[in-house]
C-alpha cells in the first residue's frame, strides 16, 4: 500500500513539474491542469504503475488541447473579431432575404433586366459576390478561431491549431463548404437562361443555390458566442425569436408561392392570370405590371400572410395542381405555426415580469382594503400615489436573495460594483474587504418616503437612490448623498430632524445588520471599528458643546432670578430646578431686565468708557407670584437639612453647619409662604446689599454653587 501511495505521489509530482515548466503557476492552464491531474489521479489510479502512465497520457492529451497556439484568435477577447461577427451577421441577413427571392423570380428578373434595368441586375450580382467573399473568408478564419466544446464533452476551450482544425473538420466544415460553392456562377456556363432555352439541369443548378441557406448554421454559432452579452429578459428574447421566425417563414413561403407561379405552368394558367386582364398594365391596375418581380413578390407575400393568419380574403386563388398542392401545405403549416406563435407570445407575456404582476396584485389588494375600510378620499389618493411610486422598491427587496444564485466570486464582484456605484459615498466603506462588502450588500434594504414626511428611522444609514430630496440640518440632500453617518454609535438618541421634500427612495443599512457582519468577520472590519470610534468622539464633542450652551443658559437664568429673589441660592435653586412648571414660570422672571449695577450683569467690553455710578433704583417686586413648586422644593430641602443635623448631632462643625442651614431654610420658607399668600413686600436697598453679600458668602463656601452662579 505504501508503494502504491509512493507511485501515486511520484506521478502527481511529475505532472506538476511538467505543468510548471510549460506554464506559469498563475496561469489559467496551470490551474486547470492541476485540478484535472488531481481528478484523474483520484478517479482512475488503482495502485499500479501502468494505470498511472495511462493517467499521465490522458492528462497530457488534455493539456495539449488547453495549450494556446500561435496566430490563433480568441473570439471573446479580440475586438476585431467582434466587428467581423457583425459583418457576418449582416451577410446572414442578406442570405436569408435575397437568395430565395432571386431563385423564385429569376426568370422575371432576367427578362426585366433585358428591357433596360441592367443596373439592378449589376447591383444584385455585386451584392452576391461580396457576401460570398465574406463567407469564404469566414470559413478560412474558423481554422484559427478558438472553439468551446459542448458541456457534454467537458466545456473547455480548444486553443491550438491541431485541435481547432480537427474539431472544425469533424463538425461544421462540410456545411460551410457546401454553402460557399458558387452554384449560381456554374449556371452561367450554359449561357443566358431564358424561358425558351431553360433545361432541367439549369433548374437543378438554380435550386442548388438554396444551399446558401446552410449558412444559417453560423447563426446558432454566433448566438451561443454572444448570449452572455444579451441584456434582454428571456421572455423578451423568446418573443423576438418568435417574431423573427414568423417574418422569415412568411418571406420564404412568399418566395415559394412566386416560384410556383413562375415555373409550374404558363402565366395564363397560374394565379397571376387574374391580374393580366387583357394587358399587363392599364388605368384600372394603377399602372403596375404583374410581370414585374417586385409586384409578384408583393402579391405573393399578401397571399402568404392571409393564409398563415387564417384570414383568407379569396382574391388570390390557385389555378393548377402545383399551386393547389403548395396552398394546401401552406394552410397546414400556417395553422400550426400561427397556433404556436399565439401560444408562445401568450405564455411569455403572462410570465414576462413576475415582479410587476406581484406589484399589481398588491396594489389591487391595498386599494380594496382602503375602500372596505371607508378611508377618506384624500387619504386614498395619497396611498395610491405612494403605491405607484413604490414599484421599484418592491422589485429590489429580493436582490439580496437573488445574488446568492451566483457563484461566490461573482457575488463578490457584483457587490464590489454596487459599492463603487452606490455605497462608496460612505467613507469607511471604501476600505472594506470584498467578503464584508458582499455581506453588507445582502442586508441592503429599500424604503420610499412620501413628500412632507419626517424621517424617523432609528440607527439606520440612508443613501438616496432616486431624484428625491431630503432636508436636514439646513442642507438639501439629493441623489447619491448619504444621511446619518453616525448610525454605528451605540446610543438611543433619535436621529436629527429630516423632512422629505419629494418622493424619495433610499437604500438602508441598519446598525444591527452591521454588527452581525462584524461578528462573523471580526478580522476584516477594522475600518468599521475606527468609524465607530471617530463618530463616537464627534458625538461626544457635540454633546459637550450642547451641554456648555445649556449650562450658559442656566447660568443666565439663575443670574436673572438672583436679582429678584435676593435671599440665598436655595430659593434660586428652587425656582430653576423645581420641575417643568417652575421652569416655565422661571422663564417669566428671566425676562426681567438686569439693573445696571447688578453683579450678575456681564462686564462691558474693553475700551468702553466707564459711566458715573448711579444710585441703585428701588427694588421692584415681581409682577407674578412665585410658583408653588418652589415651596415644595424648600420643604424638601428643609427636611433634608433637619435629618442631617439630627444624624450628626451637636458639638460637631458639620452638625452646626447643617443646623444653620436648616434655620435659614425655615426663614426662607416663611417669607415664601408670606409671598404666596400676600402681595409682595418692598425691601430696602440695605437689605438687598446684605442678601447679596450673604449669597456671595454661601457661594464661596459651596464651590459647586459658585461654579453655577458666576458671581462677579
Amino acid at each position: 500500500m505504501a508503494q502504491h501511495r509512493a507511485s501515486w505521489t511520484e506521478t502527481k509530482l511529475e505532472l506538476t513539474r511538467t505543468l510548471s515548466t510549460k506554464y506559469p503557476p498563475s496561469s489559467e492552464i496551470f490551474r486547470a491542469g492541476r485540478s484535472k491531474t488531481q481528478r484523474f489521479l483520484e478517479g482512475l489510479y488503482d495502485g499500479t504503475r501502468e494505470r498511472a502512465q495511462l493517467t499521465h497520457t490522458k492528462i497530457a492529451h488534455r493539456l495539449d488541447k488547453l495549450s494556446v497556439g500561435k496566430f490563433t484568435i480568441d473570439p471573446l477577447a479580440s475586438r476585431a473579431m467582434h466587428q467581423w461577427d457583425v459583418t457576418v451577421s449582416l451577410a446572414l441577413v442578406y442570405t436569408v432575404l435575397v437568395p430565395p427571392a432571386e431563385i423564385a423570380f429569376a426568370r422575371r428578373i432576367n427578362a426585366w433586366s433585358a428591357t433596360g434595368d441592367r443596373w439592378g441586375l449589376f447591383l444584385l450580382s455585386l451584392g452576391n459576390l461580396l457576401v460570398w467573399s465574406v463567407f469564404v473568408f469566414d470559413v478560412m478564419l474558423q481554422f484559427f478561431t478558438h472553439v468551446q466544446l459542448p458541456e457534454s464533452q467537458g466545456g473547455f476551450w480548444i486553443r491550438n491549431h491541431r485541435g481547432i482544425t480537427r474539431h472544425y473538420l469533424r463538425t461544421a466544415f462540410a456545411l460551410d463548404f457546401v454553402s460557399i460553392v458558387p452554384f449560381g456562377y456554374l449556371s452561367l456556363l450554359a449561357g443566358p437562361y431564358t424561358a425558351g432555352r431553360e433545361v432541367r439541369a439549369l433548374k437543378l443548378l438554380r435550386l442548388l443555390r438554396l444551399t446558401k441557406l446552410l449558412r444559417m448554421y453560423r447563426t446558432s454559432r454566433l448566438l451561443l458566442r454572444y448570449r452572455s452579452d444579451n441584456t434582454m429578459s428571456i421572455g423578451m428574447s423568446n418573443i423576438a425569436s418568435v417574431i423573427c421566425g414568423f417574418v422569415i417563414a412568411s418571406h420564404w413561403l412568399a418566395c415559394l408561392w412566386g416560384y410556383v407561379g413562375n415555373n409550374s405552368a404558363p402565366i395564363e394558367n397560374t394565379w397571376m392570370a387574374a391580374y393580366l386582364d387583357g394587358g399587363d398594365s392599364g388605368p384600372d391596375r394603377g399602372g403596375w405590371n404583374i410581370r414585374d418581380p417586385k409586384f409578384q413578390y408583393l402579391m405573393s407575400l399578401y397571399f402568404t400572410l392571409t393564409t398563415l393568419t387564417t384570414v383568407g380574403y379569396g382574391d388570390v386563388l390557385p389555378k393548377n395542381v402545383a399551386e393547389r398542392s403548395v396552398a394546401t401545405l401552406m394552410i397546414l403549416f400556417g395553422g400550426m405555426l400561427w397556433s404556436l406563435i399565439i401560444a408562445a407570445i401568450t405564455q411569455t407575456v403572462a410570465t414576462l415580469d413576475s415582479d410587476h404582476i406581484t406589484y399589481n396584485q398588491r396594489y389591487d389588494q391595498i386599494n380594496r382594503m382602503l375602500v372596505d375600510l371607508q378611508v377618506c378620499t384624500p387619504l386614498r389618493r395619497e396611498a395610491r400615489e405612494y403605491l405607484l411610486g413604490s414599484a421599484n422598491v418592491q422589485r429590489r427587496e429580493h436582490y439580496g436573495d437573488l445574488v446568492e444564485l451566483l457563484s461566490p466570486g461573482l457575488q463578490e464582484s457584483v457587490a464590489e460594483n454596487v459599492f463603487v456605484v452606490l455605497l462608496n459615498v460612505v467613507p469607511y466603506f471604501t476600505k472594506l474587504d470584498a467578503i464584508v462588502k458582499l455581506e453588507i450588500f445582502k442586508t441592503l434594504g429599500h424604503l420610499l418616503f412620501a413628500p412632507e414626511e419626517i424621517v424617523n428611522v432609528q440607527k439606520t444609514l440612508m443613501i438616496i437612490t432616486n431624484h428625491g430630496f431630503i432636508g436636514t440640518k439646513g442642507r438639501l440632500k439629493m441623489i447619491g448623498d448619504a444621511l446619518f453617518f453616525d448610525f454605528l454609535v451605540s446610543d438611543d438618541e433619535p436621529p436629527p430632524m429630516a423632512v422629505v421634500l419629494k418622493f424619495c427612495e433610499v437604500a438602508t443599512i441598519r446598525r444591527a445588520d452591521i454588527f452581525e457582519v462584524c461578528a462573523r468577520h471580526p478580522a476584516a472590519t477594522t475600518p468599521l471599528l475606527y468609524a465607530r470610534v471617530f463618530w463616537a468622539l464627534v458625538k461626544l464633542g457635540r454633546d459637550v458643546r450642547a451641554a456648555r450652551v445649556e449650562r450658559r443658559a442656566h447660568h443666565e437664568e439663575r443670574a436673572s432670578l438672583a436679582t429678584v429673589y435676593k435671599r440665598n441660592r436655595d430659593l434660586v435653586d428652587a425656582l430653576t430646578s423645581g420641575g417643568d412648571e417652575s421652569k416655565k414660570r422661571g422663564s417669566v422672571y428671566a425676562a426681567a431686565p438686569l439693573p445696571p449695577g447688578s453683579p450678575f450683569r456681564p462686564p462691558p467690553p474693553r475700551g468702553t468708557p466707564l459711566a458715573a455710578p448711579r444710585p441703585p433704583p428701588p427694588a421692584v417686586a415681581p409682577a407674578v407670584a412665585p410658583p408653588a413648586d418652589a415651596e415644595r422644593d424648600l420643604l424638601a430641602r428643609l427636611e433634608e437639612a433637619d435629618a442631617a443635623a439630627a444624624r450628626l448631632g451637636a458639638g460637631s462643625a458639620a452638625g452646626d453647619a447643617w443646623r444653620a442651614r436648616r434655620d435659614r431654610l425655615a426663614r426662607d420658607l416663611e417669607d415664601l409662604q408670606g409671598d404666596l399668600g400676600a402681595p409682595p413686600r418692598r425691601r430696602r436697598g440695605s437689605q438687598r446689599a446684605a442678601l447679596l453679600a450673604e449669597l456671595a458668602a454661601d457661594d464661596s463656601e459651596d464651590p459647586d454653587c459658585g461654579s453655577r452662579l458666576c458671581l462677579a
